[in-house]
């Protein structure tokens, strides 16, 4: 007779997570030193369900299988919302460099940036505002780079 025998490890909620080992009892005749959350009946476990041990007994629940959605591809409609949405959230990322610029002038003091980039600044706004009329493929954009100073 062998000293050790497979056992079947549940978690605290009694489902079955793996097998493991017990060992006979160094002090007593016959006896199991089983590990906690352990039982010695084996689950035979159908595909796609989860064993339980019940106290009693091995019961089974069917896993939870996700439903898979696939989304629709957007329609050219909704590709060119997106197009004209990104566009307008980078033209009003650079707006405050403009504004900046006038009250500058305005006040008489230096400017931040250069004429030269305000020129290229003013070219990247542009190159935005026309890419619906530039493209004719939503998927064909391409996005200007905003000039470095």
């Amino acid at each position: 007779m062998s000293d050790k025998k497979i056992v079947y490890q549940c978690d605290t909620c009694g489902h079955y997570i793996g097998e493991t080992t017990a060992t006979l009892s160094p002090l007593e005749a016959n006896v199991w030193m089983v590990p906690s959350g352990c039982v010695e009946e084996r689950p035979v476990i159908p595909e796609s369900h989860l064993a339980k041990w019940d106290g009693s007994k091995w019961c089974y629940e069917i896993t939870y299988q996700p439903e898979i959605v696939i989304e629709p591809e957007p329609t050219e409609l909704e590709k060119w919302t997106y197009v004209k949405i990104k566009r307008n959230q980078l033209i009003d990322e650079v707006l405050w460099e403009y504004q900046r610029h006038e009250r500058e002038s305005r006040l008489g003091i230096p400017h931040k940036q250069t004429n030269e980039w305000m020129h290229n600044l003013d070219l990247y706004v542009q190159t935005l505002a026309d890419i619906p009329q530039k493209f004719s493929n939503p998927d064909d954009v391409v996005w200007p780079e905003l000039p470095q100073t």
